[in-house]
């Protein structure tokens, strides 16, 4: 994992449910660059893809 993905791992864990937009423009970079940082978070169990969200895996959303 590299320090942009903890980053986003922090703060969906800290916020509970980010948008793939305001990941986008949190770190600066392509939303595209977000859902594969996503996908494999969620492939690593990390978090859970909902449409357009990410969410903690011990969310109920």
């Amino acid at each position: 994992m590299n320090a942009r993905q903890q980053s986003i791992l922090q703060v969906v864990i800290d916020k509970g449910r980010m948008s793939v937009a305001d990941l986008a423009k949190m770190t600066g970079v392509s939303e595209v660059t977000i859902r594969q940082d996503l996908n494999l978070l969620e492939k690593q169990s990390y978090l859970r893809r909902t449409h357009g969200y990410a969410v903690p895996l011990d969310s109920e959303d």
